[in-house]
């Protein structure tokens, strides 16, 4: 459902561009957060960086919260291993 879009820029850094603003309002994210920060940086992103940054989630919502950090950090785990 969540969906992370970057961009690759002509210097090889990729880059966080845009989410899917219905999955953030569905899972209580907000990515916009993000928006120009590079892999690298996105790497120092955690599970409680998130929940802090989401100010407070009902105990159903915060299992989705924290599988959309795994998977971005995921994601970012994939890429890198590409690039060896």
């Amino acid at each position: 459902m969540g969906m992370h879009m970057y961009q690759l820029e002509s210097d090889g850094r990729l880059v966080f561009v845009d989410a899917n603003r219905a999955a953030d309002r569905i899972l209580g994210l907000n990515n916009s957060q993000f928006i120009g920060k590079t892999i690298e940086e996105a790497k120092g992103i955690n599970q409680e960086s998130i929940l802090k940054t989401c100010g407070g989630l009902p105990p159903e919502d915060v299992h989705c919260t924290l599988l959309a950090s795994n998977t971005l950090l995921e994601a970012i785990a994939l890429y890198e291993d590409s690039k060896k």
